[in-house]
């Protein structure tokens, strides 16, 4: 987040030099991730709270590391000359990002680690819980070679297919007749989830998806942070 933001503002500034002015390799970086940018936005929207745009975002990343550091440079350059440095101090601005960067770096992988490791016991724990479901058991069975039938949608659909060896179809931030026919499209009525993300599971629980379930929710996995598994009712897609 710093080294990005502090690129943005860099593009602003050094808009009129010959790295951004010029068709340079820097620039067709740019203008791509902008253009991947105003795609995963606007024209091409997908309903998921996961960021489509985060996960097309490291190209255009590249380019304003790039550009941060040449607006950094400029900036030690602009401060010397008013200071009247005796000497060129081109170590500054990248020792400068260093400082910024490690960091935050070094706390986010630690604390990314510790989530993920707490959040592969989870799921373990609501694959375990869901390999035993006898209508998950009977799709498992069914399932000969490779398949589009997904056993279930869920919020978490790497991680329960990574656990489950099975093919997941994600959860849309979209209505509860929208997750049933997109379940009737993939051969299920399962639905879990495991986290509170925009809205599920309350969808599910009030009057806006209730008569979509064809009985009560289950919790299930471990006791202190359960999931919900949910299952529709084949109707429900035509309401």
């Amino acid at each position: 987040m710093p080294i990005g933001l502090i690129g943005l503002l860099s593009v602003v500034a050094l808009r009129r030099s010959a790295p951004l002015r010029e068709m340079t390799a820097l620039r067709c970086l740019l203008v791509a991730g902008a253009i991947t940018y105003l795609v995963t936005s606007l024209l091409f929207p997908v309903a998921t709270l996961w960021g489509t745009f985060l996960h097309a975002s490291g190209p255009l990343v590249v380019g304003l590391i790039v550009v941060a550091c040449l607006g950094a440079d400029a900036a030690v350059a602009a401060i010397g000359h008013r200071r009247a440095w005796q000497h060129g101090n081109a170590w500054l601005a990248p020792v400068a990002m260093l400082a910024i960067a490690l960091p935050f770096a070094a706390l986010q992988v630690g604390i990314v680690a510790g989530q993920a490791m707490s959040q592969q016991a989870r799921v373990e724990a609501v694959a375990a819980a869901l390999a035993l479901h006898p209508e998950l058991m009977t799709a498992t069975a069914a399932a000969a070679g490779p398949a589009r039938q997904a056993v279930l949608i869920s919020d978490r659909p790497i991680w329960l297919a990574e656990s489950l060896g099975r093919p997941v179809a994600a959860l849309p931030d979209e209505p509860p007749a929208s997750v049933a026919r997109l379940a009737a499209d993939f051969g299920t009525s399962l639905v879990v989830v495991l986290d509170e993300r925009g809205r599920y599971p309350a969808a599910f629980l009030g009057p806006e998806g209730g008569h979509c379930l064809a009985e009560p929710q289950t919790s299930i996995g471990p006791l202190d942070s359960p999931a919900l598994l949910f299952r529709l009712q084949p109707g429900c897609a035509g309401q």
